[in-house]
């Protein structure tokens, strides 16, 4: 084990060294020197050079990890699914005949005091028709607890009797026998208009929406993901729209839960 000089000495030179690279090459010549340390010890320096780094780094980890304990590295399969998913929402966009199609993720941004998650959404991807800006800058990080009238329809059963709020009955096969999957597909639709005034009413004001429609897309193991977007600056044809597309809205809608959804 090391002396007491030794130790001093090592921890003078961390606490002197505080750049990225000096820590990195530090930490491979103390770990160098290991016949000179216990598994304790070297474990103690591991953990101050590891704190220093993140210090010297601005706190933050250059790779994101995942629940494994993996770090989560850009592959080419992210790169290949990406791009099916962007394409599949511009064909989308362009048969419905539509301002924008989006798809809405969600993520947990911390806790608050009470340790309960800070569940949160954002645009993840975005088709959008010529002429017309992207939700992406607005409909980033939105607290779910305050769109509660955007978030709750889609994972209750059956959509509350909110002003503006409305389960749309599109599905083609509602008893059954549909060829694409067993249950129906569920579309909740957004009419700005109608909608209580707060956030979402906003949101669609803001971005010149007149009316949306969101499918839950889910996966197996995990749950609801995220949402799909179908908005609509011009109502007029919305309806007609969505419902001649109910099947492709529902094919689409398999499409980017079996890309998402790596098991």
């Amino acid at each position: 084990m090391a002396s007491d000089t030794e130790l001093t000495l090592y921890k003078a030179v961390l606490e002197t060294l505080c750049q990225p690279e000096a820590l990195t090459a530090l930490g491979t010549a103390v770990f160098g020197l290991g016949a000179y340390f216990n598994k304790r010890v070297k474990k103690l320096i591991k953990g101050v050079i590891t704190a220093l780094y993140k210090f010297a780094v601005g706190g933050e980890e250059k790779e994101q990890e995942g629940s494994d304990g993996e770090p989560h590295v850009l592959t080419a399969q992210f790169s290949q699914d990406t791009t099916r998913i962007q394409d599949y929402l511009e064909e989308l966009q362009d048969r419905l005949d539509c301002a924008r199609v989006s798809i809405l993720q969600f993520h947990n941004g911390a806790r608050f005091s009470l340790s309960n998650p800070v569940f949160k959404c954002s645009t993840s991807f975005e088709a959008i028709s010529e002429g017309f800006a992207p939700s992406s800058p607005m409909m980033r990080d939105m607290l779910v607890s305050i769109y509660t009238t955007f978030i709750s329809p889609l994972m209750l059963s059956t959509a509350p009797p909110l002003p503006g709020v409305k389960e749309e009955p599109l599905c083609k096969n509602p008893n059954g026998g549909c060829p694409i999957v067993d249950v129906p597909l569920r579309i909740i639709s957004y009419r700005r208009d109608d909608l209580r005034p707060g956030p979402l009413r906003i949101v669609m004001h803001d971005l010149g929406m007149e009316k949306m429609y969101a499918i839950l897309l889910s996966v197996p193991d995990k749950g609801p993901v995220g949402v799909l977007t179908i908005q609509y600056h011009d109502e007029t044809d919305a309806d007609k729209m969505m419902t001649e597309n109910a099947c492709e809205l529902c094919k689409t809608k398999q499409y980017i839960q079996s890309i998402l959804y790596r098991p």
